[in-house]
């Protein structure tokens, strides 16, 4: 599934975090289906890293669409996943928005991180109240949310 070529994968996430000195040593016993999940030779450490620490999960099928895009409250996810949010405030009234379009209505795995995300500043909503959740992030727009969160320093 090609979700547009300015969107960040998350083969592409791990490999960049990886980079920064971000993920941990791969902890023992983990491994990737490469054939099973397309994992690219450039990533696969850094893919290996990002999952035995529980920065990315896979989906209950076992794959874990690593050439896909990413969505803003994937992003949420994976910065709650390494413990990087500047906040443990779960609490979040979503209805309280000036839009309640389902853009600002995260899915059930991502409410938490989300609200923890918002609470902190990570995802910042335009003029009109939009959190713009389900929408695909560029590699410019995950800088940007590395700089807010101070990893880039």
């Amino acid at each position: 599934m090609d979700h547009g070529r300015n969107c960040i994968s998350r083969q592409d996430i791990c490999c960049m975090l990886d980079r920064l000195g971000l993920l941990p040593e791969s902890k023992p016993g983990y491994s990737i289906n490469k054939v099973k999940n397309h994992v690219a030779g450039y990533a696969e450490e850094a893919v290996r890293r990002a999952y035995s620490n529980g920065v990315i999960n896979g989906m209950p099928d076992g794959y874990m669409k690593l050439q896909e895009g990413v969505t803003r409250q994937d992003i949420c996810c994976i910065f709650d996943n390494m413990g990087v949010l500047k906040t443990n405030d779960s609490k979040y009234d979503f209805m309280r928005t000036a839009s309640t379009e389902v853009d600002n209505i995260p899915s059930p795995y991502a409410s938490l991180a989300v609200a923890k995300a918002l609470n902190s500043k990570l995802i910042v909503g335009d003029q009109k109240g939009d959190f713009k959740l389900k929408s695909m992030v560029s590699r410019q727009d995950f800088i940007v949310f590395m700089d807010r969160l101070g990893l880039l320093d």
